[in-house]
């Protein structure tokens, strides 16, 4: 599919990579060594930058090399100002990397738990090994606890129960119990 500037000329192949490689170094660099002046500054330099790559055809779900797109990347980066951009203009919120993990794995690394429940929120795709990893990293946050069991499947709420069996896991396996979770289903994995 060919890509068009906001002038509708058609980008050449080399052109259409520049505007995604800067798409990525927009959102790869971290802000958060910065004070708060700075990073408030650097932060909106980053989003007049992805709003112009965008405007110029940067392909918003481009993949690198590990499958990763920028959404992926901006949720790794704690760029929620950048993650939620990208939200609004069409970012794939269910792409998977070669690893099977999206935004959400990368979101759920982060303090900040907004990104992460945005994207439960929003995502369709339930059944799939992310969730069960993403239930792994739920465990201090009973609201997001919560929140991944509204949006699992029996299999994947099965497996996390198991999970959180076998790590002592106890507010976790009690918030699964209570929500009607077999104790006595066998996982896949």
């Amino acid at each position: 599919m060919s890509k068009f500037t906001e002038d509708k000329t058609e980008l050449t192949k080399e052109e259409q990579k520049k505007l995604d490689v800067d798409l990525y170094i927009a959102i790869m660099f971290n802000n958060n060594d910065y004070s708060a002046h700075e990073r408030e500054e650097r932060i909106n330099q980053q989003l007049a930058k992805v709003q112009e790559l965008l405007d110029k055809g940067a392909d918003i779900n481009v993949k690198n090399y590990h499958g990763s797109t920028p959404l992926m990347w901006a949720a790794r980066n704690r760029h929620s100002e950048i993650f939620n951009q990208l939200i609004e203009k069409g970012a794939d919120i269910n792409a998977r990397n070669r690893y099977d993990n999206g935004a959400l794995i990368f979101a759920l690394q982060n303090p900040d738990t907004s990104m992460a429940t945005k994207l439960i929120k929003s995502v369709t795709t339930t059944n799939c090994q992310e969730f069960k990893t993403a239930m792994q990293y739920c465990i201090q946050d009973q609201d997001l606890i919560d929140l991944m069991i509204e949006k699992s499947t029996p299999e994947t709420l099965t497996d996390s129960l198991l999970y959180a069996a076998g790590n002592g896991h106890t507010d976790m396996m009690k918030s699964l119990i209570e929500r009607g979770v077999d104790v006595y289903a066998v996982g896949k994995d």
